[in-house]
């Protein structure tokens, strides 16, 4: 690994304009994500009852949720974001689903984003984990997770990994058995990748 400095992010995700560019090209540069959106409803739709409730992560403009919403049947949903402007996108999206969905306003980075949360029978997130910005973060980030996770619930996670040909920044990516050893280490048992395309793993893992 690298030094200790955080990386920039290179999109400032308040900001209207690049929030929406971010999510017209995620999928266009990324033609792989539908097929890790299989993926988590696969997952939620054999773990989970119709009385499940699940948190997502750095949510962004839904388009995860719309999947997950779309093909599960579920008794809450709940995005976190600390973009307004992502938030925004997502409850355009989201609007025939108002019963089953609330919105959180918040930085997964700081140091109280779990105050006030219920338990949840899963944490889903997707390109969000490296967002805290540096690969030092994640351990704390994970024991939060785990912290809001009903005994036996879920984590599953999926992000980009370093490898010698892609050029992402190590101080931000773990390599692919990083990911998950970080889990595994964090006190996470089962973890098993699901799905790896394009540089970027989907992980179950299960709290104890």
């Amino acid at each position: 690994m690298t030094d200790d400095i955080d990386v920039p992010s290179p999109i400032d995700f308040s900001d209207p304009g690049q929030a929406r560019q971010w999510a017209e090209d995620a999928t266009i540069k990324r033609p792989w994500r539908p097929d890790f959106f299989r993926a988590f409803t696969n997952e939620i739709r054999t773990r989970f009852n119709e009385n499940a409730k699940i948190i997502e992560l750095g949510s962004g403009p839904g388009l995860l949720a719309e999947e997950i919403l779309c093909s599960c049947s579920l008794r809450r949903y709940v995005l976190l974001d600390a973009s307004t402007a992502m938030h925004d996108m997502a409850r355009d999206r989201l609007l025939g689903f108002d019963a089953r969905i609330a919105y959180f306003t918040r930085d997964f980075r700081s140091e109280n984003w779990t105050d006030g949360l219920r338990l949840f029978d899963a944490v889903v997130t997707m390109q969000s984990v490296h967002e805290v910005r540096h690969w030092r973060h994640v351990a704390k980030l994970y024991q939060q997770i785990m912290s809001i996770i009903v005994p036996g619930g879920y984590f599953l996670m999926a992000d980009h990994y370093v490898t010698a040909e892609n050029g992402r920044n190590p101080s931000l990516c773990f390599s692919r058995n990083e990911q998950r050893d970080t889990l595994i280490n964090a006190g996470f048992v089962d973890v098993a990748l699901v799905i790896d395309r394009g540089d970027m793993a989907l992980y179950r893992a299960r709290r104890i």
